[in-house]
């Protein structure tokens, strides 16, 4: 019974995750992402103090079972496995020695990232990161075609009720996120939680305190026969029924074990501490601890007999992958965006100084500064808080935020930015705020997005087809909504646009529509900080009372 309800649980969460990942209508309420806020390292990182507590209680109490009902990451692993056994009929797990150096290393290398702000190591560690990576470049690009395979069938058959949708995607976000999934699609259908015991720094810490669960499953010695059947469905390889033993650190509550005992030797229960009580069939006690140790002294015995212990070139592996991008990371931080080391929390008060406002350069032929999200404060509030999940890419409604590559340096890629090269921000658009799990995009009200300045326009007008070729155009400013672009008298009876950067909001619409190609002739300037643009003044306008006609 465990199980079945562990399995329907967890595949509720995985299913509102997945459907709010590849949902092409924008259907779906926002509700919904609140499966995504109630991931620990995202809760953690947002300061949502209440997820937090709410997954450290359930680890208290039930061990890792977050990590088999919540997490979807953990989640796709099992998945993997399950189709695995149907496909390999007489597939058997085996109780496995744990990687506990290699396990820490990975951990003491994501802490340091979270540290120093290494936020490209944490998007590739973060489990629910990689998840949604995993869904928006790998699994919504094949839903997206078969969706338009069947507009294509049904608009031949004069039926009209699906729509194309663009399934491309940036070349290194999906070769990241397939690299990723295949790894561990390998791992998870060969060994079955590899990733999540040997690679993922959340497991290893709810590991930690899962030592210290009230529940957990348990030998019942004077039923147990032995056979050694729970480990072969272990899929953790956390557990030696020969010698009743389970790695509670590695145990992710499946409750598969429960099920194969024929002698219904093993259970769920109650008891405090890492260890419990065994009662041999001579009718004395002895603990867990104990054979442990013996347990433990045969397997260094039998380490020393064979050779080195693998786990050590691990660990010295780890080591040097963690000095060489310590090493690299640090020397581009210190060399890149040193004008955005001024925190975003400092200018993120009722009014924004003067002083926070970058100087607009004129003659700036290209674009310089990446624009970050509406809400998102800073690069630097960017990089502390963003996972690179990808949700707010994949819930943008006009594709506009896509994920970078090193347009933040080495220690932002994969997060999100805006691009407008199919598109620009919805005016009154709100969802990647409503949507981000991590607070790095935080959500905003319809004034606050109508004010706040992503960046600031800018205008080569040598290659404007007006200046140059000497045709009316005026796109650009149909479609700003501030009107920080205006059309103003030029030769004859042509028009030329007139910028106002101090009432840009940075939307891109200018930019999108502009049709110069490869450079635009108008584009948008990011700004390192997000500040409050001048509210647009409509100026006031002069009626002229006739009192009589003139002839």
């Amino acid at each position: 019974m465990l199980r079945y309800i562990r399995i329907f649980v967890a595949l509720v969460t995985f299913s509102f995750l997945t459907l709010y990942f590849i949902d092409i209508s924008d259907e779906l309420p926002t509700w919904m992402s609140a499966f995504a806020k109630i991931q620990f390292f995202s809760a953690l990182v947002s300061g949502c103090i209440g997820a937090v507590v709410f997954v450290l209680l359930l680890t208290l109490l039930t061990g890792r079972l977050y990590c088999s009902t919540i997490c979807p990451l953990g989640i796709m692993q099992d998945l993997i496995a399950w189709s695995s056994k149907r496909l390999i009929r007489k597939k058997k797990y085996a109780c496995s020695r744990a990687k506990t150096k290699t396990r820490w290393g990975f951990f003491a290398l994501f802490v340091l990232a979270v540290v120093c702000g290494w936020g490209s190591i944490c998007c590739l560690l973060e489990p629910y990161s990689i998840y949604g990576r995993t869904m928006f470049s790998v699994v919504a690009p094949v839903y997206e075609t078969i969706n338009n395979l069947l507009t294509w069938i049904c608009l031949n058959c004069g039926i009209v009720y699906f729509y194309y949708v663009d399934p491309t995607r940036l070349l290194f976000g999906t070769l990241v996120a397939v690299t990723l999934f295949v790894v561990i699609a390998y791992l998870s259908f060969r060994w079955g939680r590899t990733w999540c015991n040997v690679v993922c720094p959340v497991g290893t810490f709810l590991g930690l305190l899962s030592r210290l669960a009230l529940l957990k499953i348990r030998f019942d010695k004077s039923k147990c026969s032995q056979c050694g059947l729970c480990s072969t469905k272990c899929k953790a390889g956390c557990l030696d029924g020969k010698n009743q033993l389970i790695d509670y650190s590695r145990c992710v509550d499946c409750f598969n074990c429960l099920g194969a005992c024929r002698q219904k030797a093993l259970y769920w229960g109650a008891g405090w501490g890492g260890t419990q009580e065994l009662v041999p069939q001579n009718g004395n006690k002895e603990s867990v601890k104990e054979v442990q140790t013996v347990h433990e002294a045969n397997d260094a015995k039998g380490a020393a007999a064979s050779g080195p212990d693998p786990s050590k070139r691990e660990f010295l592996g780890s080591l040097v992958t963690l000095a060489m991008l310590s090493t690299s990371v640090l020397a581009e931080e210190h060399s890149g965006n040193t004008a955005g080391k001024k925190s975003a929390d400092t200018v993120s008060g009722e009014s924004r100084s003067e002083a926070t406002r970058e100087p607009y350069d004129e003659h700036l032929e290209r674009r310089k500064t990446p624009l970050c999200p509406p809400g998102a404060k800073s690069q630097i509030h960017l990089k502390e808080h963003c996972t690179g999940c990808h949700l707010c890419v994949a819930a943008c409604p006009s594709h506009v935020l896509q994920p970078s590559f090193l347009e933040y340096g080495l220690s932002g890629m994969l997060m999100p930015l805006m691009r407008f090269e199919k598109g620009f921000c919805n005016f009154d658009c709100l969802l990647c705020g409503e949507v981000c799990p991590n607070g790095a995009i935080e959500p905003l009200t319809i004034g606050e997005k109508h004010l706040i300045q992503m960046g600031k326009v800018h205008f080569v007008r040598d290659r404007c087809i007006v200046y140059q070729d000497g045709t009316n155009c005026g796109a650009c400013s149909e479609h700003c909504p501030t009107q920080a672009v205006t059309m103003v008298p030029f030769r004859g009876s042509l028009t030329i646009p007139e910028i106002h950067p101090e009432i840009c909001v940075g939307c891109g619409g200018c930019e999108s529509i502009c049709p110069v190609r490869p450079d635009r002739a108008i584009f948008v300037e990011g700004n390192l900080v997000q500040i409050d643009a001048e509210p647009f003044k409509e100026s006031k306008k002069e009626t002229i009372k006739i009192d009589n006609f003139g002839f």
